[in-house]
């Protein structure tokens, strides 16, 4: 829609406003950048793609003076992606397999009388100490001494 269209449907008075003169030009000025612009960045996103394929061979040209092997041309994958949500049954069973293995844990408390304690002296609680042994299955032994 054109901006001098649309002001006929406005009285007389309103379209010869210098307000909204002034307001049609700055418009019609920034229409015309906004054009340039897009011309200016088609020019530069054209410049840019051949300078990317330069660069690619330079670089392919530099691996050849070098004597390193060429890079390799993928080719697009013709094949259907898979479907990664459905759970495989044989994955299934071998997490519960994996679980099996997994050792039980065993916890035990041991308390320790005090030796050669004074005559006088008040019980201040345990000090603890935690023994962590490995042999065929994880027990965790806690310590109370006193």
């Amino acid at each position: 829609m054109n901006i001098r269209d649309a002001l006929k449907q406005e009285p007389f008075y309103i379209q010869k406003s210098p307000v909204v003169q002034s307001m049609i030009q700055l418009l019609l000025q920034q229409t015309k950048q906004i054009q340039q612009q897009t011309k200016q960045i088609q020019r530069q996103v054209e410049q840019i793609s051949t300078l990317e394929k330069n660069i690619e061979d330079l670089k392919d040209e530099i691996s050849r003076l070098n004597k390193t092997p060429k890079r390799p041309r993928f080719k697009p994958n013709k094949m259907e992606p898979r479907n990664r949500e459905k759970g495989n049954s044989q994955e299934d069973s071998s997490k519960n397999d994996k679980n099996i293995c997994i050792p039980e844990k065993s916890q035990e408390e041991v308390r320790i009388k005090a030796k050669k304690v004074p005559k006088g002296s008040r019980f201040k609680g345990y000090s603890e100490f935690s023994i962590q042994d490995l042999e065929i299955i994880v027990s965790t032994l806690q310590l109370l001494a006193a």
